[in-house]
């Protein structure tokens, strides 16, 4: 049985100023600053990576936390992992964002944190396991470490958990039957991680709740105190224990460079931690070039074409492993070149796919689910088999579709090349509304949708019922295709138009392919 499956991206709280910032990297740092000073080491590198609209946006500003939280009701992204950053003696930094979205009830986002709790130290100091965050940036100073990590006592994991409890308490915060999700970066630095874990239980439970969900993230061995172990970084892909397989580093102008395909099939081929429960995160692209210089590395090869092809491959294979949730790195790491949000390059492509993965993916969770639900009663057999065609005949429909967009082919051409112009789209479910979409901005006229269901309406277009005049059209596509036959039948006296299937649509543009 197929889970439904929801997507969480990885959340970086670092576009605002603060005095750590302007003190290590230089006066009003932030990751724009990298973003804007990229170069371009190679000619097939992208860079810079320009925000759409120069949207170079301040998450001081609970305005920007609201854009975020639409744009994820859109695409279909469930919620965010806010990266939390907590040191020795309970010294935070980077967490006004989140406390933002505390304060602000109505900003619908749902959230969790993952504990980055590397410390962090200058890039020249070569100490291991710590976050060397701008080498490209570094001041000079005697400091090796800028901020410490200690684990320490009761006493600490007290404050620790007094400050993450009114997060965990809100009711946006992301939870797996009932208890919290925290994730920790690197568990294993943590020498008192059962201890700790222990405690923060006990504290919870004074607010009703059983326990947290502790998970893993990176790791390659079992680790008895974590309920999961999760792979969010391109890193957990380069680790041979996770994929039993090397990837090849090429130089271009002294520059390492890794191919997007050969990350994306570690990522496919990676196998679970042994006797843990493993969920398997995707990544958007990869080039910390902004922050880091030649010290960096990028990915070559990447499209948004690829991208939805492989993070579907990736939702497939969580979900046949019984995972609730995928994961992506990042929603907005625009100094490691790998976000989700529009750019001035891509526009909304990346989010698009991820909507269209999301729907294709919980439609097969459908079907699955009515087999299962049905396969021993008699009485309902036959109506389970209608429904289960019906809905493959979609799925089948919209794979195809998916194809032509990896190929960069658009269905207008079915139209253009027909001289259709103007035409009415019959059914306004998930395939009339791609449909419509697809044919905006283009000289193909949609004159108007026609929908049993009269009362529906939409900003874009004008909606009538099948029983009204239906204006003059070159054709019109039906998108119910199961019932094509019967809607023909009632329409063919009502029209001279041409009434065409949209699986006749995508068919005849699928052959046009070269495959």
């Amino acid at each position: 049985m197929l889970n439904n499956i929801k997507t969480i991206t990885m959340y970086l709280p670092q576009y605002h100023q603060i005095p750590e910032n302007d003190e290590w990297w230089g006066k009003g740092y932030t990751d724009w600053v990298a973003v804007k000073s990229a170069e371009k080491y190679f000619d097939e590198q992208i860079q810079p990576r320009i925000p759409m609209d120069d949207n170079y946006y301040d998450l001081s500003k609970a305005e920007t936390l609201r854009w975020q939280a639409d744009l994820m009701k859109k695409y279909n992204v469930y919620g965010q992992c806010f990266y939390h950053y907590y040191f020795k003696e309970g010294r935070k930094i980077l967490e006004k964002p989140a406390e933002l979205l505390l304060q602000n009830k109505d900003i619908d986002m749902p959230f969790c944190f993952c504990w980055a709790n590397d410390p962090w130290a200058r890039s020249w100091s070569k100490i291991k396991n710590t976050n060397q965050w701008a080498e490209k940036f570094e001041v000079s100073g005697e400091k090796k470490i800028l901020l410490e990590q200690e684990y320490g006592d009761e006493y600490d994991w007290d404050k620790h958990f007094e400050y993450l409890k009114d997060f965990f308490l809100d009711e946006r915060y992301i939870k797996i039957d009932g208890k919290p999700l925290f994730i920790i970066y690197r568990p294993e630095s943590i020498d008192c991680i059962s201890e700790m874990i222990q405690y923060f239980n006990n504290k919870i439970r004074e607010y009703g709740i059983s326990e947290i969900c502790f998970w893993g993230a990176n790791i390659s061995t079992p680790m008895e105190s974590l309920q999961a172990a999760i792979y969010i970084h391109a890193s957990s892909y380069f680790n041979l224990d996770v994929t039993g397989m090397c990837l090849e580093e090429k130089r271009i102008n002294d520059v390492k460079t890794y191919g997007y395909d050969d990350v994306w099939a570690n990522i496919l081929n990676s196998n679970p931690v042994q006797g843990m429960k493993t969920y398997f995160g995707g990544i958007v692209d990869q080039d910390d070039t902004p922050r880091r210089g030649r010290l960096g590395f990028c990915l070559t090869g990447v499209t948004p074409e690829k991208f939805r092809k492989y993070i579907y491959e990736l939702a497939l294979k969580n979900m046949k492993s019984g995972n609730e949730f995928l994961f992506i790195d990042a929603w907005n790491e625009w100094g490691e070149g790998n976000y989700l949000e529009p750019d001035k390059k891509n526009k909304f492509k990346y989010l698009e796919s991820i909507r269209d993965v999301m729907q294709e993916c919980n439609f097969l969770t459908h079907i699955d689910n009515l087999q299962i639900e049905h396969q021993n009663n008699n009485a309902d057999r036959k109506e389970v088999i209608k429904k289960y065609k019906k809905y493959k005949k979609y799925y089948e429909i919209l794979d195809g579709w998916m194809l032509l967009k990896e190929n960069e082919i658009s269905v207008y051409n079915y139209f253009q090349s027909r001289g259709y112009n103007k035409i009415a789209i019959y059914g306004f479910m998930s395939l009339g509304s791609h449909l419509l979409r697809e044919l905006q901005n283009t000289n193909i006229e949609v004159m108007v949708v026609i929908d049993k269901r009269s009362e529906l309406k939409n900003p874009n277009i004008n909606i009538i019922s099948p029983n009204e005049q239906i204006p003059k059209v070159d054709a019109i596509i039906i998108t119910p295709v199961y019932d094509f036959n019967s809607i023909k039948d009632n329409l063919k006296n009502k029209t001279e138009a041409k009434i065409v299937s949209i699986e006749e649509v995508i068919n005849e543009c699928i052959l046009t392919l070269n495959i």
